[in-house]
This record gives C-alpha cells, sequence and structure tokens, in this order.
C-alpha cells in the first residue's frame, strides 16, 4: 500500500524524524503569528531568538521584518522584509535575545523570487569575531529540505549567525538550536544529529535519514538504531556512509501515520 499522508501527518513524519541525541534542541517557528499587516521593525525576537536585518541606504523608509502565511516549512508562517529596493537588504542575524551562546543546528531559507538572490553566504560568530569561515548556502529549503549545520563545528558554540547575500527577498523559518557544544578528544563520538533528507512526497514509501556524529563512528550499524512507527508501518532496510556522517534508509512504509528514527 502506498504512504498517503496528510499535511499533519507528514509534518509529524518530518519533525518527529529529528531527534537531537546529545542535547535537548529547540526549533522557533512563527506559526501563532496571524498579523500578517505591518513589520515588526529591524528587530524582532521569537522563542528566546533575536531576528535582526542591516538596512542599507537605500532600503524602503520605514521597511523591516514581516511575517507570511504560506510560505515557510511546509508551507506554513514565515519571516521576510517588507524592503522593496533593490539591494536594500544584505544581512540577516540571528542571536539569543538574551544574548548567550548557542549550538546553531538547522534552518528554512527559501528565496522569494522578484530577481532577488538564491543564494549567499552564512557565518558563525562569537564575541564579536568569526568562527571558521563563511559557508555558501542556497537558498531553496522548499525544494531540498533544511539547510542543516549539526556535523559543523564552526557552529558547536557560537553568540551569533549571519545570513548575507547581494540582494535579501527569502523566507525563513524553522530555526532549530541547542546549549553550545564541546566535544572533548577522550570522549566517545556522540549524535549531533539525526535529519530526514530532503521533502519526500506524501507517497513515499522510502526515506533516508541522515546521522551526524560529533567525530569519526566506527562500527556503526542498523542494530544501532529503533524505529517506532505510529499508525503505519515501515522497516529498517539500509546503512551507509563513514566517518562522522551516515545515512539510513527505512523502506516499506504503509498506512497513515508518523515515523521516527531513534538511536538506541
Amino acid at each position: 500500500m502506498k504512504l498517503f499522508l496528510k499535511n499533519s501527518l507528514l509534518i509529524a513524519l518530518l519533525l518527529l524524524s529529528y531527534l537531537p541525541v546529545k542535547a535537548q534542541t529547540t526549533t522557533v517557528t512563527f506559526n501563532e503569528i496571524t498579523n500578517y499587516l505591518g513589520t515588526f521593525g529591524e528587530t524582532y525576537d521569537n522563542g528566546g531568538l533575536r531576528f535582526s536585518v542591516t538596512k542599507e541606504p537605500n532600503a524602503t523608509l520605514n521597511s523591516g521584518i514581516k511575517a507570511t502565511e504560506n510560505d515557510g516549512f511546509l508551507g506554513s508562517v514565515a519571516l521576510n522584509d517588507s524592503n522593496l529596493a533593490p539591494n536594500g537588504i544584505k544581512q540577516w542575524s540571528i542571536r539569543k535575545s538574551d544574548g548567550s551562546s548557542f549550538q546553531f543546528i538547522s534552518i528554512f531559507l527559501q528565496e522569494g523570487g522578484v530577481g532577488a538572490s538564491t543564494s549567499g553566504t552564512i557565518s558563525a560568530f562569537k564575541g564579536g569575531s568569526q568562527v571558521g569561515s563563511s559557508k555558501s548556502i542556497d537558498f531553496n529549503s522548499a525544494s531540498n529540505g533544511l539547510k542543516t549545520f549539526d556535523n559543523d563545528p564552526d557552529f558547536y558554540d557560537v553568540d551569533e549567525i549571519r545570513i548575507n547575500a547581494d540582494d535579501i527577498y527569502f523566507f525563513l523559518d524553522h530555526v532549530s538550536t541547542g546549549p553550545p557544544f564541546s566535544p572533548l578528544d577522550e570522549d566517545p563520538p556522540v549524535v549531533t544529529g539525526i535529519s530526514l533528507n530532503g521533502v519526500p512526497a506524501t507517497t513515499a514509501e522510502s526515506v533516508t535519514f541522515t546521522v551526524n556524529f560529533s567525530k569519526t563512528a566506527l562500527n556503526v550499524s542498523l542494530d544501532d538504531f529503533l524505529l517506532t512507527t505510529a499508525g503505519t508501518t515501515a522497516s529498517l532496510a539500509a546503512i551507509s556512509g563513514t566517518g562522522n556522517s551516515y545515512q539510513v534508509t527505512v523502506d516499506a512504509i504503509s498506512g497513515e501515520g508518523s515515523i521516527r528514527l531513534d538511536l538506541k
């Protein structure tokens, strides 16, 4: 039987698939917002995070952060900006509202059309200094899924994330963070994140999860994982990968419900 999932159940499939093992993950969404008129200004706080835009001199007067109804993760509410001038906004930043440090795990970024940039860079900062190098990032989460950084040490312990492009007009949503993470050499590998690959169709009979470790992990097998299902059936099928990143395939999915991949 094909897997026919309603939207709400598909959300359960995607959200429950991401199980942080080493620490509690917090995901900030904007689904409680119902006012899509006007702006929140150049800085907006939600769920313990502070989102800011940096306006260029030519930016539209009084433009700032606003919300849109159906442009975020799985068609949910997202943030974008009300600037109408080309190249008027070239940077967004994300901090904790209290200025504390965090691990940056994942984000939804989707370009909004109108000729704006379809890609840019993302950078991590701590105490005003950049951590590591800027990373190239495509604004295509609607088709390619969340942008994940749980396997990049540059994002393990930061206090600011900056997203830059020549002309930003994107939809931002589903920002996941965790406590600062500092793996020690004498510690064994720990899982830094389990995430669903891409955006599978509601009729998918097979899906793949990426499992990231803090360092090289040896002898990883299907026996190390537990598949939990509700309202559906599925089976652990295959595992591949090496070093600190592995892919676990789940197939024979049947019924309407949710599945979740856990580390035993």
